[in-house]
């Protein structure tokens, strides 16, 4: 009788320390800076990115892109790539254009989203099939998508001379994540 009241106060010791230990400790996959970045925050971070020195490459031009799309490829949400949806200059999707001497153009599109993302990459051209890897239109193209906050950013490079290689998108992509990695988050 001693043994199982022993016995039964040691579990619901070790029950009683395990429940207090899971219910202060936070769980390391939560990112502690959920945070949005404001409209008019991505409008400004797209501004700074036109200045940003990308090694061989030359900002050339933003264009305004305000698209209007078909309401279905939108889940019936809206029928402007804008912020609330309607015709407005506050376009979701903003985007730049690079060159450098060798005629590689290189086009960054920033896509403001409004849910939580995280920071990332997400994505990454892979020319894995046959069918891809020796096609004369495919080899002058490469791209990637990574994400900050609710932020993505895709970098795509062409060329017409051949091969858009992992360096020549590594040594856009790179200034970017570092711009982002610096970054200093809105206070709420």
């Amino acid at each position: 009788m001693k043994i199982r009241k022993r016995l039964l106060s040691s579990i619901l010791l070790l029950l009683t320390i395990l429940l207090i230990i899971g219910c202060t400790k936070e769980s390391g996959n939560k990112d502690s800076n959920q945070q949005l970045i404001p409209y008019d925050n991505f409008s400004k971070i797209v501004e700074d990115m036109e200045n940003l020195e990308i090694p061989d490459f030359q900002y050339k031009e933003s264009p305004l892109s305000i698209m209007a799309v078909d309401k279905a490829l939108t889940f019936d949400k809206r029928n402007y790539l804008t912020v609330d949806g309607e015709q407005n200059e506050q376009s979701t999707q903003k985007r730049i254009i690079y060159q450098n001497n060798d005629e590689l153009i290189a086009v960054v599109d920033f896509i403001y989203l409004e849910h939580f993302i995280g920071n990332d990459l997400i994505y990454w051209n892979s020319r894995g099939s046959d069918t891809l890897k020796d096609n004369k239109n495919v080899l002058g193209y490469n791209d990637l998508i990574f994400t900050y906050q609710n932020i993505l950013v895709k970098v795509t490079v062409y060329s017409d001379k051949g091969l858009a290689d992992v360096t020549v998108l590594n040594k856009i992509a790179n200034p970017l994540v570092q711009y982002f990695k610096k970054y200093e988050l809105p206070k709420e």
